[in-house]
Formats: C-alpha cells, structure tokens, sequence
C-alpha cells in the first residue's frame, strides 16, 4: 500500500463521529474507574488502575497512529526538492 492510500483510509476514521464516541465513552470510563479505585487498594487497586490507564494509552496511541498515516500521506504525495 502506499502512503496515499493509507492516508486516504485513515483520514475518515480519524473522522468518524461514531468512532470518536466510542473512543471518548472508553476514555471517559477508564477514567472514571481509575479515580474510583480507593488509594489504600494496594495490590488490586493498582491493577485496575494499571488496566484502566493501559486502555486510555491504547486510544491515544490508535489516534496517533492514524494521524501518521495521514501525515506520511502528506508528505508522499508532495514533491521532492531536488537536492541529493
């Protein structure tokens, strides 16, 4: 695949209102259970807390994936300066 086509197909992902909820509902609920966990839940409590931020790492790194696909797109389709 080029980075053109991938540009193209990440684009309207990156743009998808209902994938946009969905990864704001994840966020929003990982969120919320790991300011929920109680601070004295030691061994537990640091796992839910550990899985809850794991899972808002996940969608900030998707999104950053696909908007370097879209980038890389960019950049593929300009034309290089001549300078080698």
């Amino acid at each position: 695949m080029t980075p053109e086509y991938r540009a193209d197909k990440a684009r309207p992902l990156l743009d998808d209102e209902v994938l946009k909820a969905a990864f704001k509902a994840i966020e929003d609920k990982a969120i919320r259970e790991a300011l929920n966990v109680p601070f004295w839940s030691s061994i537990t409590g640091d796992r839910k807390r550990r899985r809850a931020l794991e899972r808002i790492k996940l969608i900030s790194e998707l999104r950053s994936q696909l908007e370097t696909e879209i980038l890389g797109g960019k950049q593929a389709a300009r034309p290089q300066s001549g300078v080698a």
